[in-house]
């Protein structure tokens, strides 16, 4: 994956439909383990990078992408949400519970009904 073998640990992930309680549920989630301070990150994609902000302006129309570039820069706001200098596997590989609202089934969901299974998963 992205050319890189490490493998997240300490990793959960929240899919559902839009309006399902994802970001509901990681809220509470997240309440409880600030207050038992455990260490975590909570995050969620498209991510609030700015790859991520250029994702949720096509995705609200007030910037119109083709189909394929969009989920590139899914592809790239996954990178750099993984392998990133704050990013999930640093927070992993140091301990760290990470907890993400939106992962890969999503974009297998959105994007693979646009491009196509194969080119989202690789």
């Amino acid at each position: 994956m992205f050319g890189n073998s490490r493998i997240l640990s300490n990793f959960l992930v929240f899919e559902g439909l839009d309006g399902s309680g994802t970001t509901t549920q990681l809220g509470i989630l997240e309440e409880e383990l600030s207050r038992r301070e455990i260490p975590h990150l909570i995050s969620a994609e498209p991510t609030t990078s700015p790859i991520g902000q250029l994702i949720r302006e096509a995705l609200s129309g007030r910037l119109v992408l083709e189909r394929d570039t969009l989920a590139r820069l899914f592809a790239a706001d996954r990178a750099e949400h993984l392998f990133g200098k704050h990013g999930m596997v640093p927070r992993s590989e140091a301990g760290e519970l990470v907890i993400c609202d939106r992962y890969l089934f999503s974009s297998l969901a959105y994007q693979g009904s646009e491009i196509g299974l194969e080119r989202v998963w690789n």
